[in-house]
């Protein structure tokens, strides 16, 4: 789940990442408070400054085609991540998306009150399957907060997981 994708380049790259790993099977979700920016993410039309940094040729001409006013992501992966309008803070409004491995939340919980980035991160728990990964950016963490995640310490990153066992 890409919490927060804005226009979907997370949800598109996450797609890439589980193509190329052979992944059969998948599902990436990418929700946004933004009616507009779901729109845009639908729609996989990006201008080349959207892209940071190098994309090897070899992705590029995979995944996108690019043109004078802009990148477009190949019709094949638009299939794969479902973009869909939902409120982080509303538990409700977020049952029906179901149980996932990982979730990325990167750069959203900055912009909530305390009492909204605990509601939050409870939906998260709620919503990993255990076991499950939760990444958040660089400049969020939940020391702050009373939670049930672990903290995992990964290369340069803290990785919260979600117990497999309760407790």
């Amino acid at each position: 789940w890409s919490a927060g994708t804005s226009t979907g380049e997370e949800a598109y790259t996450l797609a890439i990442l589980c193509e190329d790993a052979g992944a059969r099977s998948y599902e990436v979700v990418g929700t946004d408070l933004s009616s507009r920016a779901v729109l845009a993410a639908r729609q996989g039309r990006y201008l080349p400054k959207s892209f940071r940094g190098e994309i090897e040729r070899s992705l590029r001409q995979r995944w996108f085609t690019y043109e004078l006013t802009g990148v477009t992501v190949h019709p094949e992966l638009k299939l794969h991540p479902r973009f869909e309008v939902k409120n982080l803070v509303d538990a409700r409004g977020l049952a029906d998306l179901g149980a996932f491995d990982v979730i990325f939340c990167r750069n959203v919980l900055i912009y909530l009150s305390t009492s909204g980035r605990a509601r939050v991160i409870e939906s998260f728990y709620e919503h990993l399957r255990p076991g499950g990964l939760l990444f958040l950016g660089h400049s969020e963490s939940l020391f702050t907060l009373e939670t049930r995640f672990r903290v995992n310490p990964l290369a340069r990153v803290l990785v919260y997981q979600r117990p497999e066992v309760p407790g």
